[in-house]
């Protein structure tokens, strides 16, 4: 999608959202995404999220960046049954960040080119799915997040296996495909979004 494309659905998302609903854990995701580390802990100091919590969590996941900067969201909307996007937008024009970055969290991407219709709504062949699981990386934690896991379910997956990156996708991987309605599009909208196993895709069902 093009500049003007995503200025004009960002321009329809500021009028239709209702801004007192709580974030989901993918629009943290979104948004975390497209702010640097400093920001978003600026963001999250200023939403009232202490100091040491932000040390816990960096000690958690100082190796893993995005995941570290949701969770620094993810604790501050846990901290609160009222936190909500309008207090989030609030934070973001308060530390001097781009507010449009609150409505792009819900601007849906462009889905890929050059992969083949037919086998879109099927469940990913498991083939595809072994292999996809050593693509991953540091990525499992967000790619987990975008496929609707909830976070406590993510952290029990990390330690069942013992944070080895490739057994935890695997993992997410083997839950998410028993769950009803999946299907390779859902699951390339999730690849897409956090821009890792593509060449996966293209491999297995390139058109």
């Amino acid at each position: 999608m093009d500049l003007l494309g995503k200025k004009a659905q960002v321009a329809i998302v500021q009028k239709s959202i209702d801004l007192h609903q709580r974030p989901t854990n993918k629009q943290l995701a979104h948004l975390s995404r497209m702010l640097s580390i400093e920001s978003c802990k600026q963001l999250v100091i200023h939403l009232e999220v202490s100091e040491d919590t932000i040390k816990s969590i960096w000690d958690d996941y100082k190796y893993h960046l995005d995941d570290y900067k949701f969770m620094m969201l993810w604790k501050w909307k846990e901290s609160s049954s009222c936190s909500s996007l309008q207090d989030l937008l609030g934070a973001i024009k308060d530390i001097g960040e781009d507010d449009q970055k609150i409505y792009q969290v819900f601007t849906k991407e462009e889905f890929p080119k050059g992969i083949a219709k037919l086998p879109l709504n099927d469940i990913p062949k498991p083939l595809f799915l072994e292999e996809l699981g050593t693509c991953i990386g540091i990525k499992s934690f967000q790619l987990a997040i975008e496929l609707d896991f909830d976070i406590d379910e993510i952290h029990r997956i990390r330690l069942e296996s013992n944070r080895n990156l490739g057994d935890e996708t695997r993992e997410i991987l083997e839950r998410w495909v028993l769950r009803k309605d999946v299907s390779l599009r859902s699951l390339v909208e999730a690849l897409n979004r956090i821009q890792r196993g593509m060449d996966c895709v293209y491999k297995h069902y390139g058109d």
